[in-house]
């Protein structure tokens, strides 16, 4: 079985550049389903010695070592963050896999021997407990450094999907609010949708079988295993004022460039975005399937106001097709209940089994992705502009014009006003 990976593999300009490293802190996490809350028993400040009941001596020593590997993890937090950061993506820029595998191996060696040093300062029993965290949690996965970047997870290991973002009134075009004052992760994770692709399903997700006297039903299909079955994984993001204003801040203070001063660097990002005459929308795509199905054309894609009046994109910027890496993933099994409904067969009415169906396997995850950049009017026939502060919900449509598959609609509600500070 062949799945879509996320996006990390780039192939441009006849040259394949593979971000298959940017899974190490990704993966991890999403599938365990959160940072595993033992990492703070080792990297909260102060935790470690209480956790492993550290004398005053000893306490003292392992103080210094701790954060020793808490500045070790911000090093690679930050340098790692700024390699994959979601606003050079779009840029074109693509994180090397050799450079991302050094700076993981060298960042490893670096926390290997403050752990020796740490271990040095304990008991059997202690280290112990140490070896404990260790083999539970991906240390790199706990947040130690505040860094101003941020990846778009587009994977289907990403659980975390839905088909509405809560965010606030914007204008278009239009100036920054008082969000401006957020982080650019923050913005980003307000106006960024995720949503995939549902398949119906061959047979009953609950009764597979009813009789009158025995009814086997099989277990409800985990969402996981929903989503490596989505022919059509989607991430949209809408690139309203204030996170432009935020990527752009972001870009210009931590990367190098040649431009005279921050004006004219605006004036190019602005330029190039097309974000003083249109509605932006930036549109990540992975299937598992063939290219034809990250092609535009293929698809009828619209922007839908509040009023119910669509607007098709003027025009679309399509990036080259991503082709991901394989991986080889474990999936599980699947379970059927068979009840006896009168007792019929075991004596005992509403009695239940649950069977084996299928045992867990593996598969090798592969796919492709592709980048689009929509631009839809800022205003109507009329003159008028399509969103205002009185817009109170955008859709955007991908609606497929050919196959039978379903189409796609992700939402942005819009509250009053935005907070000052998030």
């Amino acid at each position: 079985m062949k799945v879509a990976f996320p996006s990390f593999c780039h192939i441009g300009k006849g040259a394949f550049y593979s971000r298959l490293g940017v899974l190490g802190l990704l993966l991890s996490a999403v599938l365990t389903g959160s940072i595993h809350s033992s990492s703070e028993y080792l990297l909260k400040p102060g935790r470690f010695a209480k956790h492993v009941d550290a004398t005053l001596e000893q306490s003292a020593v392992l103080v210094s070592w701790v954060d020793s590997l808490r500045e070790a993890i911000s090093d690679h937090q930050w340098e790692y963050g700024k390699r994959t950061n979601e606003g050079r993506l779009w840029q074109g820029f693509t994180p090397d896999i050799k450079t991302l595998r050094e700076l993981g191996q060298t960042t490893q060696r670096r926390m290997n021997s403050y752990l020796d040093s740490i271990r040095i300062v304990l008991n059997e029993k202690q280290v112990a407990r140490l070896d404990q965290i260790l083999k539970e949690n991906n240390l790199l996965n706990y947040p130690v450094a505040d860094v101003p970047f941020y990846h778009i997870n587009n994977s289907p290991l990403n659980l975390r999907f839905d088909d509405k973002a809560s965010a606030y009134r914007v204008n278009f075009p239009g100036e920054v609010s008082a969000a401006a004052n957020w982080s650019y992760v923050d913005l980003l994770e307000t106006w960024t949708v995720n949503k995939y692709v549902r398949l119906p399903e061959s047979v009953s997700q609950q009764t597979l079988t009813t009789f009158s006297d025995v009814v086997v039903t099989a277990e409800s299909p985990s969402l996981s295993s929903l989503i490596l079955r989505s022919p059509l994984i989607l991430a949209a993001t809408m690139m309203v004022p204030d996170l432009r204003k935020a990527e752009f801040d972001v870009l210009f203070n931590n990367y190098s460039h040649t431009f005279r001063n921050r004006e004219s660097a605006w004036s190019s990002y602005v330029a190039e975005n097309g974000s003083d005459k249109y509605i932006v929308i930036r549109l990540k795509m992975t299937t598992p399937l063939s290219e034809y199905y990250l092609s535009p054309d293929r698809y009828i894609i619209y922007l839908e106001d509040s009023e119910g009046t669509g607007y098709e994109p003027e025009k679309i910027d399509k990036n080259p097709i991503l082709k991901l890496e394989d991986i080889e993933l474990q999936t599980p099994g699947k379970t059927a209940t068979y009840t006896d409904v009168f007792g019929t067969y075991t004596g005992t009415p509403g009695y239940k089994q649950t069977r084996t169906i299928s045992q867990p396997g593996k598969i090798n995850y592969t796919g492709r992705e592709r980048l689009l950049k929509l631009y839809f009017p800022s205003k109507n026939f009329e003159g008028t502009p399509i969103v205002s502060n009185k817009t109170r919900r955008l859709k955007l449509v991908v609606q497929p014009e050919f196959e039978n598959l379903p189409r796609v609609e992700v939402m942005w509600e819009m509250k009053k006003k935005p907070r000052a500070q998030k």
